[in-house]
């Protein structure tokens, strides 16, 4: 479904991403871990146009989107969150979630069916009429994940959609997340909850210092020692 080929960002004199080729196969989870500073966000930048600075090509469904911008990615169908929720403050729920539906749909009427929907699927339909303001870090992070669904995304690119999240909410996004694979959409997550991360992903990729160090399955990638070393540690070093 996905498919970069040498992708790079520089910032200056710094190589944020280097080189990086890898596929997002349809219908799978991907995921993808590392320290921070690693480059992870920078390449979900690069996949959705939003590094001005990126080189290399990225493939969608077959198509060279390269040169294409971040909106018209998103018609094509690549969707995204981001670490911190980037929300409408002065707009109510429902309304956060029309906006993505808006780049899909010509109205408001079929913006507010889809966004009912969402809501009802992220079982956030009673705080339609609040503010962003008076949400939880919990409930922010399902109106970003559902402004995202609202653009119906064919790939649905996660950035630490858990960060900050309880024990509980952490399973109930994970649970929540399989819904959303079952319903036929792709996911490529950022995530340092390697719980969920083992728990979720079909395969891992790990990236260090603005490349990836190991590719595989959960268990694979959790064995490998220079992932141990450069990311999750050794328990005699706790």
């Amino acid at each position: 479904m996905l498919k970069c080929d040498s992708v790079s960002v520089v910032f200056g004199g710094l190589t944020a991403v280097n080189k990086v080729s890898f596929n997002v196969d349809e219908n799978e989870i991907l995921g993808m871990i590392g320290p921070n500073g690693a480059g992870k966000t920078t390449l979900f930048n690069a996949i959705c146009g939003d590094a001005k600075s990126a080189t290399g090509k990225v493939s969608f469904e077959d198509r060279d989107i390269t040169p294409l911008t971040t909106d018209s990615r998103c018609r094509l169908g690549i969707g995204r969150t981001f670490q911190i929720p980037q929300l409408f403050e002065t707009l109510t729920v429902k309304e956060n979630i029309m906006i993505g539906a808006l780049c899909r749909v010509p109205n408001i009427s079929s913006a507010s069916e889809i966004a009912e929907k969402i809501m009802e699927l992220l079982e956030i339909k009673d705080l339609g009429a609040h503010y962003p303001a008076v949400l939880t870090i919990g409930q922010r992070k399902r109106l970003e994940l559902s402004r995202a669904l609202a653009t119906q995304p064919k790939l649905l690119l996660l950035d630490e959609i858990m960060g900050g999240l309880h024990y509980n909410e952490v399973e109930e996004t994970v649970a929540l997340l399989k819904r959303i694979r079952e319903q036929g959409i792709t996911i490529f997550m950022i995530e340092h909850v390697i719980s969920a991360v083992v728990s979720l992903c079909d395969r891992v990729t790990v990236m260090n210092r603005g490349g990836f160090i190991a590719q595989g399955t959960p268990s694979e990638v959790m064995e490998n020692n220079e992932v141990i070393n450069a990311y999750l540690g050794r328990a005699e070093d706790a």
